[in-house]
């Protein structure tokens, strides 16, 4: 795992971590080896939610453009669209196929961590999805409706997508091994 730290003069480097050992990639003066030793007193929870973040932060658009790609659901669902299709089929067939279009997309741009990518990707989606129907509810019924009027229902939407994405993810994984 690599990780970015900073010394007293705002010089950026790079550290490789790998189980007890800290390695750095580019050169540390003695001063700044040991303010690295000495300071790095971080969990392995800590630094596995610096390295999700490290990784989100690298993928963002893409995370972001994944989220919005799923946004095709509830707005064919506003326009009418899954009426014609049938609306619990309908449902059901645009997940499958923005689940295989996530698929396809992680697999062909191979980034190297899938899983976190499209659990981030699910999470935005619901993100997307609360913010359209609340600019979108007041519209068409004249009322707030959806997640935002219901505090449980806002994290199970965050919760399902991210489960959603984690599905996604592993498939991913799986097949790039």
């Amino acid at each position: 795992m690599n990780l970015l730290f900073y010394n007293g003069n705002q010089e950026r480097y790079e550290l490789e971590i790998q189980k007890t050992n800290i390695r750095p990639t580019h050169p540390l003066s003695r001063k700044s080896r040991i303010l690295v030793l000495t300071s790095f007193k971080h969990t392995r929870k800590e630094l596995l939610i610096m390295k999700t973040i490290g990784i989100v932060k690298e993928n963002l658009l893409f995370i972001l453009g994944l989220g919005a790609l799923a946004l095709v659901r509830p707005i064919m669902k506003m326009t009418g669209i899954m009426d014609l299709i049938g609306q619990q089929f309908g449902s059901m067939l645009m997940t499958i196929l923005i689940s295989l279009a996530w698929l396809v997309i992680v697999l062909i741009k191979k980034p190297a961590f899938p899983m976190v990518i499209l659990i981030f990707a699910g999470m935005s989606y619901a993100l997307y999805a609360v913010i359209l129907s609340g600019l979108v509810s007041p519209l068409l019924d004249g009322k707030l409706q959806g997640p935002l009027t219901n505090p449980f229902a806002l994290v199970s939407v965050f919760a399902i997508n991210a489960i959603w994405g984690f599905i996604v993810g592993f498939i991913a994984k799986t097949l790039r091994r």
